[in-house]
C-alpha cells in the first residue's frame, strides 16, 4: 500500500460572521455593539466532516466552484489555519503558494524575502544562500531583484513566490490558483517544472479552476462542493462529474461578440428549432440553422462554423467554401443549415462561433461565443471529437 503524506481526517472548519460591521473598536465600544458583535457571531461551515488521503509522490488536484473549500484545505495542510474538529496529518516539510504575495515584506527587496521565506520554511541561511542565484536565475527578476517586492507586478510576486517554492527542496508542495496570474511563457515554465518535481518522486497538491491543466498534471483529483467531498478518483470522470453538475449560463445578446461591416448579416441561430442553452444527446440528429440577411447583394460569401470547448480549444470548424456548397447569392433573405447527422462530441459543454465571409477571409458578420450547448452521453469518452470507431483482436498462431 502506497504511504500516505497528507492526510485529513473527519475535518471540519468553521469560520465566524459578524452581523455587525463597524469601522473602529472605539466605535464599537461607543454604539454598544462590541459585545453583541460576539453573541450575535453567525458561523459558516467552509469544511464538513472532510476524509482525505493524498499519497507520497502523486499529484493530487483539488476542483470545485469557488467557495467550495479548496484553498481552505490547503491552508490547513500548510499550517496556516487550524481546523475546527478532526484530524491531519503532514508527513513531510511543506512549500506553498497559496496568496499572492503571502509572506512578502513590500518594503525590503526580493533578495531580502527569499532569505526570510527560505528561513521559514526551515531552511539555513548557509542552504538559502547557495540556491540564491538558481531562485533569482528561474524567476527572471534579477533586474529588479535589488528593489523593494512593494514595485513588483502582480505577475513578478508569482515568480518570486513559485520560484522560493520550488527550489527549497520540501517534499511536498501545495499550490493554488495563483498560477493562472503569470504570463504564458511563465505558465509553461512552471509546468515544466512542476514535471521535473514529479519525477523526483515530490507530492503536489494542485488547487485549479484550468480543467484542462488539473486533467493533464494530476493522477487524482477531488471534486468539492460546500465543504464536502464528492468523489475523488481518475481525473477525467471527476472533471466530467464537476462538468455536468454545471449548467452554463444563459447567453445575453448583449455577451455576443459581433465583428464585421454586415453586408450580409446574421439575425438568428438555432440549434434544432431553438436559439436558447439546452443539452444534445450524443448520437442524436442536429441542425445548426443559420438566419441571415443579404440585403446588399453580395456575392462573395462564405457560411463558417467552428466548436470550441468550454475551457476556449477548438474542437472543429469548417465552411461552405471548403465543403465546396455553393452559395446563391440572389436569396437576399434565406437560411443555410449546418446538418449533423450523427453529433458526436464527447460529453460536455461546449459553444459555437458562426462567421459570414468573403472568400479571403474578411468577416461581413462574425458571432463569437454565440450559443453554449450541454452534450450528454453515456458513454464516458475523452478528448474532442467521438469518431465512430470499433474494437479487434486477432490470434497470431506460431
Amino acid at each position: 500500500m502506497s504511504e500516505i503524506a497528507l492526510s485529513l481526517k473527519n475535518v471540519t472548519k468553521l469560520f465566524k460572521k459578524s452581523t455587525f460591521h463597524w469601522q473602529s473598536l472605539k466605535g464599537a465600544v461607543l454604539k454598544g455593539e462590541l459585545l453583541k458583535t460576539f453573541k450575535s457571531s453567525k458561523t459558516f461551515m467552509a469544511l464538513n466532516n472532510v476524509n482525505l488521503d493524498i499519497y507520497k509522490g502523486e499529484t493530487f488536484g483539488i476542483i470545485g466552484e469557488n467557495g467550495a473549500g479548496k484553498s481552505t484545505i490547503l491552508k490547513i495542510f500548510a499550517n496556516i489555519l487550524r481546523p475546527t474538529s478532526g484530524e491531519v496529518i503532514v508527513s513531510g516539510k511543506t512549500a506553498s503558494l497559496i496568496e499572492l504575495g503571502a509572506g512578502f515584506h513590500p518594503e525590503i527587496s526580493g533578495e531580502e524575502n527569499i532569505i526570510i521565506n527560505g528561513i521559514i520554511l526551515g531552511l539555513k541561511k548557509k542552504e538559502i544562500k547557495r540556491i540564491l542565484p538558481e531562485i533569482v536565475e528561474f524567476s527572471e527578476l534579477s533586474d529588479f531583484i535589488k528593489e523593494p517586492v512593494k514595485i513588483y507586478s502582480s505577475g513578478m510576486y508569482i515568480r518570486l513566490g513559485f520560484a522560493i517554492a520550488v527550489f527549497v527542496n520540501a517534499p511536498i508542495l501545495l499550490i493554488d490558483e495563483v498560477l493562472a496570474v503569470g504570463d504564458e511563457h511563465f505558465s509553461k515554465k512552471c509546468i515544466s517544472k512542476i514535471r521535473e518535481l514529479q519525477r523526483e518522486g515530490k507530492t503536489i497538491v494542485f488547487v485549479s479552476h484550468n480543467l484542462p491543466l488539473v486533467s493533464e498534471l494530476c493522477h487524482r483529483v477531488c471534486l468539492l462542493e460546500k465543504g464536502q467531498v464528492k468523489k475523488i478518483g481518475n481525473p477525467e470522470e471527476v472533471i466530467n462529474a464537476y462538468k455536468s453538475s454545471i449548467e452554463p449560463e444563459p447567453i445575453k445578446e448583449e455577451e455576443i461578440l459581433r465583428y464585421g461591416d454586415k453586408r450580409v448579416s446574421i439575425e438568428k441561430i438555432e440549434i434544432n428549432g431553438r436559439s436558447e442553452n439546452f443539452s444534445i444527446n450524443s448520437g442524436e440528429e442536429v441542425i445548426f440553422n443559420i438566419y441571415y440577411k443579404n440585403s446588399s447583394g453580395e456575392k462573395d460569401i462564405v457560411f463558417g462554423i467552428a466548436f470550441h470547448k468550454e475551457e476556449g480549444d477548438l474542437v472543429y470548424g469548417t465552411n461552405t467554401s471548403i465543403d465546396n456548397f455553393k452559395i446563391n447569392p440572389e436569396m437576399t433573405k434565406g437560411v443555410i443549415s449546418f446538418i449533423l447527422p450523427k453529433f458526436s462530441l464527447p460529453e460536455g459543454h461546449y459553444y459555437i462561433d458562426v462567421a459570414i465571409h468573403s472568400l479571403n477571409g474578411i468577416p461581413y458578420d462574425w458571432w463569437k461565443k454565440c450559443l453554449y450547448f450541454k452534450v450528454k452521453s453515456n458513454i464516458k469518452d475523452i478528448g474532442g471529437f467521438r469518431p465512430e470507431h470499433k474494437w479487434e483482436q486477432k490470434i497470431i498462431l506460431k
